[in-house]
């Protein structure tokens, strides 16, 4: 996954449901998001939906928050 704010921002305007996907191991885009340090990306996803998200692990219990702690990314460690 590359960070692009454009590309991501375009994809939401259009087709805003998006951000409740899940893939296969039920990851969200969030998910994907904080596992990179996204920041920027998971700001903007945040500001589009903040509790349904935050609260939603994948199929092996991890939430969001997991995948940040795990990949030392702070900064989403707050934001979320």
């Amino acid at each position: 996954m590359k960070q692009n704010q454009e590309m991501l921002s375009t994809i939401l305007e259009n087709k805003r449901t998006w951000i409740h996907l899940r893939d296969k191991h039920g990851r969200l885009p969030l998910h994907y998001a904080v596992s990179i340090g996204y920041l920027e990306g998971v700001e903007l996803l945040l500001g589009i939906c903040k509790c349904c998200t935050i609260q939603s692990d994948d199929i092996y219990g991890s939430f969001p928050i997991h995948l940040a702690s795990s990949g030392g990314h702070h900064y989403n460690i707050l934001a979320l």
